[in-house]
């Protein structure tokens, strides 16, 4: 009761009657609010009209400039309100204050309260107003090279509204004819019409229009108007200029002067408002266009410089009334800007293949056509030089093809002596030990194969393909439409950054993998069957560690995208990342790698990381000419020196560690020797290499005797040829298999840490710790691109 006499008795104080069953429109935007009793007022009296209302709303820049200057009024709800004002007076500011946009930099001092889910007025919360609001620009739909119907057609999607509406539109602002026609190509008037369709097509409990009709006709501003007024919900139109018969149609008028507001009421009354406050209008002239010239400071007579005065000086006491509080900064992140939708994404995705500059989609085909070509580039030769071996089986060629090609010959030559073995019983158990061994040089083999064939393809087409060409989604033009469709609530940033994750997925990480699984493929077909019938390695593991190999290039790419590269110095960057990340440490380690003729050939050769050591002597050996060569600086100099050389091999190691192009053979290799793959077997015993080795022995001795019996006619010159080609291949088949047998695995370029009897967790750690860097990075670019792109908002 208490409340409800206080309520009346300041009605009473502003001449306000509240009479009995009769509605009676209130401006609490011109009233002397001065305390909470009075926001009583606006949320007991007016909660059911008012939709929003401004108390000394004040917007300062970074550096002093006042762009608002103690704003207050109250925007009816359901309305068509009219905002007038000259260039530079803020009504741009405004409708960003209004909207809850504002740039972190900028100060902003009042309150701002909006009616909430009760039905009263509540202090805004920035995120849940930001998505009650469309704030329709020109800039939203400014897609040049698309047709407009297109571009209306994607946004009619991204709301949720239907493809028929659009046509209904088109055909109500008489814009059917330009369906077709790129929106650069399109008319003033046809660009402003186009705009409108899109804000109809997204309208919310507010919206704002920037200027939608200036440069069309009258009949088509009323028609505009109208259908706006049609949809009962709350509209905010800045007008350049009007008509006294377009006048009529607005509810409500916004005058800005001196970037505040000096009148926010009925339409019906600013005149009647102005000539009580003493301004003198002209008979002959517009209201409203008089009191425009007021405010630009015309003077044409006596009167005119009087009605300034009085004008300047409505806005100086406004100017000149107490300061709001400050209003705080801008919201950090916004979680409904993290929704996601498969339709908005693609409708993006559609967008930026109008951006191409041949034909549309054209990006797409050039990079699957380059794509293939680097594929063929850099894996024609391997897969040839496999598919000529394969083809070689005479026993001379193979004893050759063992120094030149071990990976491929050793299998074939260990076939070739099970052959000859198993027609004779009583070398039974030697075919045992011959048929293991043959099983784990056939599973070094094949990985070695991979190797050779992959890590160069991997490289060029992945990592190089991958980081050096930007998605087109980062095209200056696209990026700053797609920001502006965000504040326009077309899609969220959420939607943004996952189109741009899709495009790379399908462009890099896609269309990378299906090359892989092609050249798997062939290289499969062109292998020896001494390899591919023997190795229990299978197909699906190495197809599995290619697509994990392309997913991480793709993260790469994804980091490159999101990171705040200029798009200029894009390519520029990542070709710096890949001399220095990945080039500069793989030239530095395979010179640290000792050169091993067990090891060691010309094309498909033994090369495991795993079993492969550094070249610790070599390293030193490097450090020693060093304090040789800096031997006449001082003491302290020569530490900071060789401390440089120090972090330049441990950086050196660690990105070869994490070098993605080298995850498909360093796992490979990793759950070869898990599964037991690399071992001889239990039936062979652990030291079954050495039984091996002398095995050998007794080959020369079996097939010398061999050679003399089936080759009795043959002349004393091919019978040493013979017994020559017989000792070469022996010797390399033993040299080879002592090598691998012979050695302990390792970690990669780390002697000291074994690998015998490596753990799956072991193993998942090696699989994970490829993963682990590129993920932190990704996360925090993510961060980074996600509030960039988020709408700047406060409440």
């Amino acid at each position: 009761v208490y409340k409800y006499s206080k309520i009346k008795k300041n009605m009473e104080n502003l001449n306000i009657t509240d009479k009995k069953n009769e509605h009676t429109e209130i401006d609490i935007g011109n009233l002397p609010i001065e305390d909470i009793e009075m926001n009583s007022i606006a949320e007991e009296g007016k909660s059911s009209s008012i939709l929003m209302k401004m108390d000394k709303y004040e917007r300062v820049t970074e550096k002093g400039v006042p762009l608002l200057k103690r704003v207050s009024f109250s925007l009816p709800e359901g309305k068509m309100t009219a905002l007038l004002g000259l260039s530079g007076d803020g009504k741009s500011t405004l409708m960003d204050g209004m909207a809850g946009l504002c740039s972190p930099s900028h100060k902003t001092y009042g309150e701002v309260y909006v009616k909430g889910k009760r039905g009263v007025l509540e202090k805004r919360k920035a995120e849940e107003w930001f998505s009650r609001v469309n704030y329709t620009q020109q800039s939203m739909i400014e897609y040049k090279k698309i047709p407009a119907y297109d571009v209306l057609c994607s946004i009619a999607k991204c709301c949720g509204k239907k493809v028929q509406e659009v046509d209904d539109y088109m055909s109500m602002l008489r814009i059917s004819k330009v369906k077709k026609v790129h929106f650069n190509n399109l008319s003033g008037g046809e660009q402003r019409r186009a705009m409108v369709i899109a804000g109809l097509l997204a309208q919310k409990d507010l919206n704002i229009w920037d200027e939608p009709l200036t440069g069309l006709d009258s009949e088509m501003a009323r028609v505009i108007l109208s259908i706006m007024k049609k949809s009962q919900s709350t509209n905010l139109v800045t007008v350049h200029q009007i008509s006294e018969d377009l006048m009529k149609r607005f509810d409500h008028v916004i005058l800005m002067h001196k970037s505040t507001i000096i009148y926010s009421g009925p339409a019906g009354e600013i005149q009647k408002y102005f000539t009580e406050k003493g301004i003198e209008f002209p008979a002959d002239a517009f209201y409203v266009n008089y009191l425009m010239q007021l405010c630009a400071e015309n003077s044409d007579n006596h009167t005119d410089i009087k009605n300034i005065e009085i004008f300047n000086t409505l806005a100086n006491e406004i100017l000149h009334s107490s300061c709001g509080e400050n209003a705080g900064e801008n919201v950090l992140f916004t979680r409904k800007q993290l929704k996601l939708s498969f339709t908005r994404i693609m409708e993006i995705l559609k967008r930026s293949l109008y951006m191409d500059r041949l034909f549309k989609g054209s990006s797409i085909v050039f990079c699957i056509f380059f794509t293939i070509l680097f594929s063929i580039m850099f894996s024609i030769r391997k897969l040839s030089l496999l598919g000529n071996c394969k083809k070689i089986n005479d026993f001379y060629s193979i004893a050759l093809g063992v120094n030149v090609s071990s990976a491929i010959f050793i299998p074939k030559a260990l076939e070739l002596a099970k052959q000859r073995i198993a027609e004779h019983s009583d070398m039974e158990s030697y075919f045992v030990y011959l048929s293991s061994v043959h099983k784990m040089m056939a599973n070094a083999a094949w990985i070695s194969i991979l190797t050779s064939v992959f890590n160069p393809l991997i490289f060029m087409v992945g990592c190089v393909g991958g980081l050096i060409f930007p998605s087109k989604l980062l095209d200056i033009d696209f990026n700053r439409r797609c920001r502006s469709n965000i504040q326009g609530k077309q899609f969220t940033a959420g939607d943004f950054m996952g189109a741009i994750i899709t495009d790379v997925l399908l462009k890099s990480t896609a269309v990378i993998f299906v090359i892989f699984v092609v050249v798997y493929i062939i290289c499969v077909n062109q292998t020896d069957e001494s390899i591919s019938t023997v190795m229990t390695i299978g197909h699906t593991i190495p197809i599995v560690l290619l697509l994990f190999t392309s997913i991480i290039i793709g993260m790469y790419s994804i980091i490159m995208n999101f990171s705040p590269i200029p798009l200029k110095l894009f390519s520029l960057i990542g070709i710096l990342y890949i001399f220095i990340f990945q080039i500069v440490p793989s030239f530095i380690f395979n010179n640290m790698i000792p050169t091993n003729s067990k090891l060691a050939d010309t094309q498909f050769n033994y090369s495991m990381s795993i079993f492969t050591s550094e070249n610790i002597e070599l390293i030193r050996e490097c450090i020693d000419k060093s304090n040789m060569f800096f031997s006449n600086i001082s003491d302290n100099k020569k530490k900071m020196v060789l401390a440089f050389a120090n972090l330049v091999f441990m950086l050196s190691r660690v990105f070869i560690l994490l070098d993605p192009s080298l995850f498909f053979n360093q796992i490979l290799e990793k759950v070869a020797l898990y599964l037991n793959m690399l071992t001889m077997g239990t039936e062979a015993g652990p030291k079954s290499y050495k039984v091996f080795a002398k095995w050998y022995a007794h080959f020369y001795r079996y097939f010398n005797y061999q050679v003399s019996e089936l080759n009795a006619d043959i002349d004393e010159l091919n019978m040493k040829r013979h017994k020559h080609y017989l000792k070469k291949l022996v010797n390399g088949v033993s040299s080879y298999s002592d090598g691998l047998l012979g050695c302990d695995p390792h970690e990669v370029l780390n002697n000291e840490d074994s690998l015998i009897g490596i753990s799956i967790w072991r193993l998942m750690w090696s699989i994970l710790k490829f993963w682990v860097f590129p993920g932190i990075v990704l996360i925090a670019v993510s961060l980074y691109t996600y509030r960039r792109m988020q709408p700047k908002i406060r409440s």
